[in-house]
């Protein structure tokens, strides 16, 4: 087969790298390494937030991620829904041993959300800080994920983040200061602005892009790596369709992007379709993984390539 399952195990444990990839590599016992890159660790303790249980296939641009975080950049990754944008920076996280604060961002998201309120504790009002502060504070790695999908006042409070590495929180008509711990680092994910299929979706001024000192633009992984991490991650042994869900993908995905679609087919949308196919028949496993989310005109235009494909 075009992708043989013995490539499988090799990519996956280096973490999707092939010869012409930078290298993952886990044996320094101080620091994670990508290619020319690396990312220093922490001591490994209890802390709930280190995330867990989470593998990735790093893309080529990982290594730029790398480099960002290890000199404390501000980070923006902008790319289409399910490329891996957040797991990227979990799985970072999780091999570094780092805390990290990710609150759901989305526009009911307010600026005393992230900064904190005022709030009675024992009988006594006191301020309790926002995710924000506390992860600036303990120096904690923070991830805002759909940037452009949240509250505009939030963004005022991120232009004096990314100038000045502080923050001014008014408690009780005091300002007050914090300053972010030299292990603190932001992390903001988007979509892109100019695809239709994301609804509500702002573009922001070059002067608020420009504070990001590292942009990296995320796309899904290739289609022999894509076939590696959705038969390591799922378990199903079918190369020949898994190659072939691949196929479907990026060929929606490809529709999508000249406007022939208004939809697309997600990594996460595929995991979960190789899943349900060793329970379900392919077609039905689709039904309620791919298809279901379309509307009428796109499920057609879909299922027609879904039967060219699995002919």
């Amino acid at each position: 087969s075009r992708y043989p399952l013995r490539i499988q195990k090799v990519a996956f444990d280096l973490s999707g790298q092939t010869a012409s990839q930078p290298v993952l590599t886990h044996d320094n016992p101080l620091a994670l390494t990508y290619g020319s890159q690396k990312l220093t660790k922490r001591n490994k303790t209890a802390n709930p937030l280190i995330p867990s249980g989470h593998t990735h296939l790093l893309p080529n641009e990982a290594e730029m991620v790398f480099y960002a975080l290890q000199h404390n950049e501000p980070l923006l990754l902008i790319g289409d829904s399910g490329v891996g944008k957040s797991m990227l920076i979990y799985y970072l996280a999780q091999q570094t041993f780092t805390p990290l604060m990710a609150p759901s961002a989305h526009v009911e998201m307010t600026v005393e959300n992230l900064l904190g309120s005022m709030t009675v504790v024992n009988g006594n009002t006191v301020w309790k800080n926002g995710v924000i502060p506390e992860a600036m504070r303990r120096g904690y790695w923070l991830l805002i994920d759909e940037l452009n999908s949240i509250d505009p006042g939030v963004l005022k409070v991120l232009n004096e983040l990314l100038d000045t590495k502080k923050l001014t929180i008014t408690v009780a008509g005091e300002p007050r200061i914090v300053k972010a711990h030299n292990d603190f680092r932001l992390i903001c994910t988007m979509n892109p602005p100019d695809n239709p299929i994301y609804k509500g979706i702002e573009s922001f001024s070059f002067e608020f892009m420009d504070r990001f000192d590292t942009v990296v633009h995320l796309d899904y992984l290739k289609p022999d790596l894509e076939v590696v991490m959705i038969m390591d991650k799922s378990r199903y042994c079918d190369e020949g369709i898994v190659i072939k869900m691949v196929k479907f993908a990026n060929h929606v995905r490809e529709g999508m992007q000249k406007g022939e679609l208004f939809t697309t087919v997600t990594t996460r949308s595929l995991l979960s379709w190789a899943k349900k196919a060793k329970v379900f028949p392919l077609e039905t496993a689709a039904q309620v993984t791919i298809f279901g989310k379309m509307s009428q005109i796109d499920k057609q235009k879909a299922l027609d390539l879904y039967h060219a494909i699995f002919k």
